[in-house]
């Protein structure tokens, strides 16, 4: 699982319940639906190489593309106020559809969403309204150079709690990628690391102040179209106030379109704060999936 896409709605809890106690951290979405992407240029199709190295064709975002996500988790753990110990747990599901309505150098800038599910359950509840899509409802988002622009289907405006979380979630909509351009150029052999597409997989994952590294991605099969890779990703996320994470990941990729089709794995998390007395401790799990339709 990606940093950007683990669902650690416990965490969020967690940090929560440290600004009642004095912490400044500051609740926020961590959800990221922008999935489709591309490169300016195919590569050729895949082929049986003399060498034996397995290489991608990058398909472009085309209008009409249309796609199913879908992103399921959980953690559980304890927070540390001074004495106080609180057990803390989450769990998600969600699901939802896109499809490409316009393109600009490769990259989809308009698309239409609806989400089919969305679930989040914390422990302990959180008291805040919390930031959220409506189910069932069609949105269409479109990146208006440095702003996104958010309408329901009929082109009314969305506003308040939804329009925050399809903000956040969206925020890399039109945006360049690192890891198809580096797909696109890899020839790789099974077993290997791919220090390359490590590099390029974790810059992907940064927001302003995060500092995420790959230390390892390692192609560890092929199964017909699917290149399976192994990753651990380590790092500090400016957004809870330099916690410590770190991911064991199992990433799948299509050899012929280059999309992501299945990222999950497993994650911890740990933070202080001397000051508060505040300490974190969490682990969790998390899958994300994509089709086309």
């Amino acid at each position: 699982m990606t940093i950007k896409r683990l669902r650690i709605g416990a965490l969020i809890v967690a940090v929560a319940l440290a600004t009642s106690c004095g912490d400044k951290n500051k609740k926020k979405s961590t959800d990221d639906g922008e999935e489709v992407r591309a490169t300016k240029e195919e590569t050729p199709a895949p082929k049986k190489d003399d060498d034996g190295k397995v290489r991608f064709t990058v398909k472009p975002s085309a209008a009409g593309d249309r796609f199913e996500h879908g992103s399921s988790g959980e953690s559980g753990g304890e927070i540390k106020i001074n004495a106080a110990v609180i057990p803390l747990k989450n769990v998600d599901k969600k699901r939802y559809t896109v499809e490409v309505l316009a393109v600009e150098d490769g990259r989809t800038v308009k698309q239409k969403v609806r989400y089919v599910e969305f679930e989040e359950k914390d422990e302990p509840p959180s008291k805040k309204a919390k930031k959220a899509p409506v189910v069932g409802k069609v949105y269409v988002i479109e990146r208006k150079v440095d702003s996104l622009e958010i309408t329901d289907e009929a082109g009314a405006a969305v506003t308040g709690l939804e329009l925050d979380y399809l903000k956040d979630g969206y925020k890399r909509l039109g945006k360049p990628k690192k890891f198809p351009e580096a797909l696109a150029k890899a020839a790789l052999v099974v077993g290997e690391d791919a220090p390359e597409l490590g590099a390029a997989f974790a810059e992907d994952q940064h927001d302003p102040g995060d500092a995420f590294e790959v230390k390892s991605m390692r192609l560890k099969e092929r199964d017909g179209d699917i290149a399976r890779f192994e990753y651990v990703m380590e790092g500090t996320s400016a957004e809870l106030e330099g916690a410590k994470l770190k991911v064991n990941g199992t990433l799948e990729v299509s050899i012929s379109t280059g999309d992501k089709v299945k990222d999950g794995g497993t994650m911890t998390i740990e933070a202080s704060d001397a000051k508060s007395g505040v300490t974190l401790k969490l682990s969790g799990k998390a899958e994300d999936t994509t089709k086309r339709l």
